[in-house]
C-alpha cells in the first residue's frame, strides 16, 4: 500500500508538464519507480507491451483476464495497472491505457486509488476525443478531495475539458482562468496556461494563445507539449504549427 500512496501522489501531483491535460503523471515518477528492485523487469516488459502491434502482449503482461482475489495483491495489481495506464499514455497509446484500465473495478478501489483510477480514466477519455465520456468520469470523482495536490489537477482537468469543447469562452470563465494561471506555480502554471490558450483560440485571440504556448513549449518536455496537440480543442492546430515551425510567431 506504500508503494501505491507514493504512485497516487505522484500520479495526481506536480510532475514535469503532464498537469497539460490533468494527468499530473510525471516521468521523473516513472523513472524513480522503475528503478525499485522487483519491478524492472516489469517496466521493461510494459514498454514492450505499449509498443508491440501484438495488444495481447500488455494482457498477458498485466494478468488483465484474471483479477487477484486477496485484497493486497489486488492493490499491488492495481499500482501495476496504473502504472501501464500512464505509460501507455506517455508513449501516445492512450486507447491502448483506457482498456487495461477498464480491466479495475472502482467499487474494489480506496479511496486514493479511486481518485486516481477516475482521473486517469477522464484524461484518457479526453486523448481520445470522448468527452462525455470524461465528464461523465469526473461526476463519479467525490465532492470533497482531500489532498490539495489532488484539487488541483482535478481543477484543472475539469477546466481543460470546458476549454476543449468550447460550452463556456465567456468573459467570467476566462477571468477566473487567467486568475488561476497567475497564481499557479510550477506545472500547474503549465496547466492553466493551456486551459487559457484554449479559452482564447475560441475567442479568436491567436495571437494571446500563442503567447501563453510559447511559454508552455519553453518549460516542458517535447512530449509533454505533444499532449496539446492530441487535446484536439481550439488551440491544439496552433500548439501543431508550434511543433512543425519551432516558436511559431
Amino acid at each position: 500500500m506504500a508503494l501505491l500512496l507514493v504512485v497516487a501522489s505522484k500520479l495526481l501531483g506536480d510532475g514535469t508538464g503532464l498537469l497539460l491535460d490533468g494527468f499530473a503523471a510525471a516521468m521523473v515518477t516513472w523513472y524513480a519507480v522503475r528503478n525499485v528492485r522487483g519491478w524492472r523487469t516489469f517496466y521493461r516488459q510494459l514498454d514492450d507491451a505499449c509498443t508491440s502491434p501484438d495488444e495481447t502482449t500488455g494482457e498477458l503482461l498485466l494478468s488483465l483476464r484474471h483479477a487477484p482475489k486477496s485484497r493486497s495483491d489486488y492493490s499491488l495489481w492495481t499500482v501495476r495497472i496504473l502504472q501501464a495506464a500512464l505509460r501507455g499514455h506517455e508513449l501516445g497509446r492512450s486507447d491502448r491505457a483506457l482498456r487495461w484500465l477498464g480491466a479495475l473495478d472502482p467499487k474494489s478501489l480506496g479511496d486514493v486509488e479511486r481518485i486516481v483510477y477516475l482521473q486517469a480514466r477522464a484524461v484518457l477519455a479526453v486523448a481520445l476525443g470522448q468527452l462525455d465520456v470524461a465528464r461523465e468520469t469526473m461526476l463519479q470523482l467525490p465532492q470533497t478531495i482531500a489532498l490539495p495536490r489532488h484539487r488541483n489537477s482535478i481543477a484543472i482537468l475539469r477546466a481543460l475539458i470546458v476549454a476543449i469543447e468550447g460550452s463556456d469562452v465567456s468573459d467570467e470563465r476566462l477571468a477566473s482562468t487567467r486568475a488561476a494561471r497567475e497564481a499557479a506555480t510550477g506545472n500547474s502554471l503549465d496547466g492553466w496556461s493551456v486551459v487559457e490558450a484554449h479559452l482564447l483560440a475560441a475567442r479568436g485571440d491567436t495571437l494571446g494563445a500563442l503567447e501563453l504556448l510559447r511559454g508552455v513549449k519553453a518549460r516542458v518536455p517535447p512530449h509533454a507539449f505533444e499532449r496539446v496537440v492530441r487535446h484536439g480543442g481550439p488551440a491544439s492546430s496552433l500548439a501543431s504549427r508550434m511543433q512543425v515551425e519551432g516558436a511559431y510567431r
